[in-house]
């Protein structure tokens, strides 16, 4: 409801210094707004300062109230009006008025409390340069008369221009995401502030507002709506930096390999804006039980031996990634290998959010599992046979070869380095770290061949020691075409010319090559029938299994889901793998790939 005074001069003279008073009521109104045509209105007392009037003029005020008390009461609402002391009023009779209401009957609904709320906002630097830390403080109060219940607040982020840093509330909780402040209840009078740290990133010269609004539970009435928003301005002043966020993530394809096993690392540096982030450097050196296969990125150089990756320029938004493919140390069995890149860019751009200039990643390194080694020849310090705490075996345990050219198996429980010599006095054999396997060249002439090994411990105390031997035989002459023993060439030179793969209109005269060779290596028994078919392909995946390091390992950061895992295709590493064991003096690089 509406109350309307007015206050009229009746003259002669001009009356001074005029002031109403509206006596307000002790209950059953709560006060809700006014509006003056001259003057000002004190809520908080009832006067209203009207100042002075010529005579016949008029002065108004607009009271706005909300009526509390229940039906069937009275409530009377009195004012009066004074001037000057220097000037005499003739009618005293007229400088008083009352008005008296009556609450209606009839109302069945349930009146809701009355409790009001207000709220500011204010700003600690109005004018900062762009890059300075500027605090807002919310300040809300319980203004009654009853408790305010299931109290929020929410602070509108502006789309741009700032961004939040930190939030301390004297009361409730601030969910920065949403910009909502939960408060609860508050009593009469009491007050609750939020003081929200941002960093300003606009412009220089941009105007940024920041509004605030409260509320509280339905079941309330608020008479002070108009003071139940709040605002506040600044303006980017000149000076300050350019704002840059760059980051920088790293995930890795196998978290829990064997030690011996292949795995990939992925780096994506990404540059977050809002403005274009130059000269963009990320550190990665890979670390102890880590060694490198091959490297691969989208943009920049990588320098292996420093670990930095040049990336250069990132407009806002862009990415770059970075695709390491390394060696896991078999001396890392049990451990676990923390990998680490970071970023940065140019020291004049200012970052908004350094906490994502790091990234980590963990791999568990498998516990060691003794390897069976099949075939003759184990033995020595660990005794015969697979399974042996110490162990060797010569191409898998075949019986014969026809080259100088073998790979060995080697298993030592505990082991930290090793000594490997074709001869069982060790000459000139130096101790070198354990691995589980390793390419070694026999002694030449045909005959029993023997490789030994001693395994030491991290201390350096022999552990353990083991033996193998094969038979290198001498190999038949001329081509294979036709042939009825599995054996090799003895041509030195490019054994396999062509690709085979299973499906394909493959050369007879390669394939019958290839079958000749598999024979040999393997110890398989295939017919030399120049057909690639599933036999062939098996003995084929075999083959690669047994040579992943060199054959299967490299293809991982194309696409290969892991360095033991076989495709049964002869091609760029596979055939460079046989051609370099049936003739080790070829000396063939490790061809390019994709």
């Amino acid at each position: 409801m509406h109350y309307l005074l007015t206050v009229t001069a009746l003259g002669p003279a001009t009356s001074t210094d005029v002031t109403a008073t509206d006596t307000w009521p002790a209950s059953g109104l709560t006060f809700v707004s006014a509006t003056t045509s001259e003057g000002t209105y004190a809520s908080s007392t009832g006067s209203w300062m009207i100042g002075d009037m010529a005579p016949s003029s008029t002065a108004t005020l607009d009271i706005a109230a909300l009526v509390t008390a229940p039906s069937g009461t009275k409530v009377t609402n009195l004012a009066s009006v004074g001037e000057s002391s220097s000037s005499t009023n003739p009618n005293v009779q007229g400088s008083t008025a009352s008005s008296t209401l009556t609450v209606a009957c009839g109302n069945t609904t349930t009146t809701p409390p009355v409790a009001g709320l207000s709220i500011t906002k204010t700003v600690d630097n109005a004018a900062p340069q762009s890059g300075a830390t500027v605090h807002y403080l919310l300040t809300v109060t319980a203004l009654g008369p009853a408790t305010s219940t299931g109290v929020t607040a929410t602070d509108t982020w502006p789309a741009s221009g700032l961004t939040f840093v930190s939030a301390t509330t004297s009361e409730g909780t601030y969910a920065s995401s949403t910009g909502s402040w939960t408060i609860g209840d508050m009593a009469p009078s009491s007050t609750a502030t939020l003081d929200i740290a941002a960093l300003v990133t606009a412009p220089s010269g941009t105007k940024v507002t920041n509004l605030a609004s409260v509320g509280e539970s339905s079941s309330s009435t608020n008479p002070n709506v108009q003071g139940s928003t709040a605002s506040s301005t600044l303006t980017v002043a000149n000076g300050g930096g350019t704002y840059a966020d760059i980051a920088v993530t790293k995930t890795v394809n196998n978290a829990n390999p064997q030690g011996g096993a292949t795995v990939t690392y992925t780096v994506t540096a990404q540059a977050l804006g809002p403005a274009t982030s130059t000269f963009v450097i990320v550190h990665d050196l890979l670390p102890s039980g880590l060694s490198i296969v091959s490297a691969t990125t989208s943009q920049g150089t990588y320098d292996s031996g420093t670990g930095v990756w040049d990336v250069g320029t990132l407009a806002p938004g862009a990415n770059a990634t970075f695709t390491v493919s390394t060696l896991v140390d078999p001396r890392m069995a049990g451990q676990t290998i923390v990998n680490t890149a970071s970023v940065s860019e140019l020291s004049s751009l200012i970052d908004t959010d350094p906490a994502n200039n790091t990234s980590s990643v963990s791999i568990s390194v498998a516990p060691a599992t003794p390897v069976v080694i099949t075939g003759g020849g184990g033995g020595g310090g660990g005794g015969g046979g697979g399974g042996s705490a110490y162990d060797i075996s010569i191409d898998g345990g075949a019986p014969t070869t026809a080259t100088t050219s073998a790979t060995l198996a080697l298993y030592g429980t505990g082991a930290y380095t090793m000594s490997l010599s074709n001869s069982s006095n060790f000459a000139s054999s130096t101790w070198q770290p354990y691995v589980t396997r390793l390419p070694w060249t026999l002694t030449s002439g045909t005959g029993e061949k023997t490789v030994y090994v001693r395994y030491r411990d991290p201390q350096g105390d022999q552990i353990g020691s083991a033996q193998a031997s094969i038979e290198l035989v001498q190999p038949s002459q001329g081509e294979v075409l036709g042939a009825s023993t599995s054996t090799v060439p003895t041509s030195c030179g490019i054994y396999l010319n062509s690709y085979i793969k299973l499906g394909a209109n493959n050369d007879p005269v390669e394939v019958k090559k290839l079958q000749a060779f598999l024979d040999q290596n393997l110890g398989t028994d295939l017919p030399l029938t120049g057909y690639y078919g599933p036999l062939t392909f098996q003995a084929v995946e075999q083959f690669q299994k047994k040579y992943n390091i060199g054959v299967l390992a490299p293809w991982v950061p194309y696409g290969l889901p892991s360095d033991t895992t076989p495709t049964g295709y002869v091609y760029k590493t596979t055939k460079w793998k046989i051609n370099m064991l049936v003739c080790p003096s070829l000396d063939l690089s490790l061809p390019q790939l994709p």
